[in-house]
């Protein structure tokens, strides 16, 4: 990253009108500023992703959150565009991140792109793993979109979750399981699938130190802070039920059939043998998706 900010740095600082900031952050932070066009673009794709996630709640939970109530995304790091849908679909809305512990001001995107299109947004800074500022028993609506995979304490955050909501809440969560194919992200995958469930912890830091020392000193401490390596599909409904959620969906959607052929009988192996309690839906889930609601009484 030092010679990457060396090399970069002189054309962000040529050109700072078009950047949000001249400061190169590690990972996950997009500097170059939004057009409102394309804003609005992103924007409108998510409430039509929200309308469909809002018609599936309503054919299976026990109270529907309707307009005017209050809705908690959890995670904006890229943009807050989806928080502004559900603003735009009739919710209160306010969403929450913690950035990975990094400093929040690096890149205010989300900041930048509400004040660009006119959204009136609350963005929480806050660990949802822990007592939120979010007032207890208010919200009616909890959504999130690849973000269960990086929270460390999921039992914990599920707590806080049950805390906010009201009674009849409902929550929809979509996430990117770390034991399917490319669940490591790009920051912890080798070359071949499944290789990072394939290797222990320590033998995939190893690689990772050989094989890509340039990644090292930003990819480990990621690995090791913002990837949860133990929620199974069963641990993550264990801890719903434990929290006092009802699960009301479940869908586990399949890795693309071009992976099928990549899990030979060794690796399958491999990946049973090292990492405890996973089965092989876990390994063959692509994504999972759940309504979970909190009870009225």
């Amino acid at each position: 990253m030092a010679e990457v900010r060396s090399e970069l740095a002189p054309y962000l600082e040529r050109h700072e009108e078009l950047f949000l900031s001249t400061n190169i952050p590690n990972i996950g932070k997009r500097l170059l500023k939004p057009t409102r066009e394309s804003s609005e673009t992103r924007i409108q794709k998510m409430q039509a992703k929200h309308a469909a996630v809002l018609r599936e709640i309503k054919r299976v939970a026990t109270v529907f959150p309707g307009a005017g109530e209050k809705a908690l995304e959890i995670g904006f790091t890229s943009g807050g565009e989806s928080i502004i849908a559900l603003e735009r679909n009739g919710f209160k809305a306010a969403g929450i991140d913690n950035f990975y512990q990094d400093n929040v001001t690096s890149v205010n995107r989300h900041q930048y792109i509400a004040e660009l299109v006119g959204a009136d947004i609350e963005f929480i800074i806050g660990d949802i793993t822990k007592e939120t500022p979010a007032p207890e028993t208010t919200m009616a609506y909890i959504y999130s979109l690849s973000v269960l995979e990086h929270i460390a304490d999921i039992s914990s955050a599920f707590d806080e979750m049950y805390r906010v909501l009201k009674p009849g809440g409902v929550m929809y969560h979509r996430y990117d399981p770390y034991f399917h194919a490319r669940g490591g992200h790009s920051p912890t995958m080798p070359d071949y699938p499944w290789a990072h469930l394939s290797l222990s912890p320590e033998d995939l830091e190893r690689y990772i130190q050989t094989l890509r020392p340039h990644e090292a000193d930003i990819t480990i401490p990621w690995i090791r802070s913002a990837l949860n390596r133990n929620n199974t599909q069963a641990t993550v409904q264990k801890a719903l039920s434990k929290a006092g959620f009802r699960i009301r969906s479940w869908i586990s959607r399949p890795v693309p059939p071009e992976y099928f052929a990549g899990l030979t009988s060794d690796i399958l192996q491999d990946c049973l043998s090292i990492n405890d309690g996973v089965s092989l839906d876990d390994l063959l889930a692509g994504s999972v998706a759940f309504i979970a609601e909190k009870p009225l009484h």
